[in-house]
């Protein structure tokens, strides 16, 4: 197992491409092939632009982890508020369901949370 490893960024939706970079690196570490390395991708900016988009300004964290064929990232940010099933969800909750094998998206004590396993199921 590697990780977790944790990036701390502010809200700004241009430091998503150096996550992407670190995610991409990180799963490419655990053999994934080039079309799950695309999907980790697309799960890193989808969970950092909806909370960004949702969230209170602040920065967010995200922690990668990759457990043999598993890579798992999750996010979060402080809010105040945070509706799990606002509409502005629904594009981050439809990729996720296209390319994770699980996904949860969550408020708790303050925080939203979005997180996504994605899984070389080939192996």
């Amino acid at each position: 197992m590697i990780g977790p490893i944790e990036i701390r960024i502010p809200a700004d939706p241009t430091l998503s491409r150096p996550v992407r970079l670190a995610a991409s690196a990180l799963a490419s570490m655990g053999g994934f092939d080039v079309e799950l390395l695309d999907d980790v991708k697309l799960a890193i900016s989808e969970i950092v632009l909806a909370l960004i988009e949702r969230g209170s300004g602040a920065g967010l964290t995200l922690s990668m982890t990759l457990d043999g064929v598993s890579f798992c990232v999750e996010g979060s940010t402080p809010v105040d508020t945070f509706d799990v099933s606002h509409a502005d969800l629904d594009l981050c909750r439809s990729v996720l369901t296209g390319i994770a094998v699980s996904h949860e998206i969550a408020y708790s004590n303050g925080r939203a949370s979005i997180r996504a396993e994605l899984r070389d199921l080939e192996t």
